[in-house]
């Protein structure tokens, strides 16, 4: 991908343009600035249709990544392949990979957008974008699509990229945000990375974040998302039960959990401004369609990781039982109305 830099003349124009841009931003943040946001109990979208994209699988190796230190695999008594030297737990696979982008379409939904921060008309006039841990890219081709005449990056530590990507205005890298990646300083004007709890550890957020910084443009944008993986909103005994597990799993392999209420200090740290934050409750299995997408994604995560949670609870090693206690989970959250608090943080490089 070429790199286009700006470059602007020291005139009054110039600096009369940044005074309105950064008023027009102050009014988009404290538009931006409530703290909770309740979901329409019943969106007004057409039904969710998932793509069927084909998917080409390779097995990445050091020797075709240059020096980029992306893992080794290992496999689970099912045989299905499981990072193995990277804090990931969920496996490199078909079904994950088919979750995934069915959780693009849910988060989609629900969200009613593909993104928070104030940044369409920039995105209209063509911008240069960064979507780490894109996985099979679908936020990004979905994006690329919507706006074409802005610029996508996408990284995962895997190859699970589609195979046949057709849009010219995407690039697809193998490579891991936690370590050294190979973009230029001051590149990009946005980046957006969201739901890696579960895929890095607290060294490994510190480094993102100072890529993040690095990479951006000043007076770029970035937005994170994470759900609180540590306790839910309205829990019930089974539900505290399994998300305890979940948690312990996640802490032994250097992880945060609960990652999702320390992002506001994390990019205060590494030196981001203007920081606002969104929480949104995301029913489970209750209420409405939203709360039944998000639901079945739940099933199939814990699904996909039972031989890992197995590790912790022999009893997960049933498969029968792990099903029956998953439906019982179902239950316990419906009739306790059990949400699960998402945090959506947007801040910006500072101009200067």
């Amino acid at each position: 991908m070429c790199d286009r830099k700006r470059s602007f003349p020291p005139s009054l124009t110039f600096y009369i343009y940044i005074y309105i841009f950064e008023m027009l931003f102050d009014g988009f943040r404290k538009l931006f600035k409530r703290k909770l946001v309740v979901v329409d109990p019943e969106p007004v979208i057409e039904p969710v249709i998932v793509p069927e994209l084909p998917v080409e699988k390779k097995r990445v190796t050091l020797s075709t990544l240059s020096d980029l230190s992306v893992g080794k695999y290992a496999h689970d008594i099912k045989g299905r392949e499981l990072e193995e030297d990277i804090a990931y737990i969920l496996p490199n696979d078909d079904e994950e990979i088919d979750r995934l982008r069915e959780q693009h379409e849910v988060v989609k939904y629900a969200f009613q957008s593909n993104y928070h921060a104030p940044i369409r008309p920039l995105l209209e006039m063509g911008i240069s974008v960064f979507d780490s841990g894109c996985g099979p890219a679908s936020w990004i081709m979905d994006m690329a699509e919507t706006y074409p005449s802005s610029q996508f990056t996408g990284i995962d530590i895997a190859f699970v990229f589609p195979s046949d990507v057709q849009l010219s205005n995407v690039d697809l890298q193998v490579c891991h945000i936690g370590r050294d990646i190979p973009f230029k300083d001051e590149s990009y004007d946005y980046f957006h990375q969201r739901l890696l709890g579960l895929g890095l550890t607290a060294a490994d957020w510190d480094k993102a974040l100072e890529n993040a910084y690095r990479i951006l443009k000043l007076g770029g944008f970035i937005e994170l998302g994470e759900p609180n993986m540590k306790t839910y909103q309205h829990m019930g005994p089974l539900t505290k039960q399994m998300q305890d597990t979940l948690a312990r799993l996640s802490e032994s392999k250097g992880m945060v959990p609960d990652v999702a209420v320390q992002l506001e200090d994390r990019l205060r740290i590494a030196g981001f401004k203007n920081i606002d934050t969104v929480q949104i409750p995301y029913p489970l299995n209750h209420t409405n369609r939203v709360g039944d997408m998000f639901w079945k994604d739940s099933v199939r995560m814990f699904t996909n990781i039972r031989p890992v949670l197995a590790a912790d609870n022999s009893l997960f090693e049933d498969e029968d039982y792990f099903n029956e206690h998953m439906a019982s989970i179902g239950i316990e959250c419906n009739e306790r109305k059990t949400n699960i608090l998402g945090h959506i943080v947007c801040a910006q490089k500072p101009w200067h």
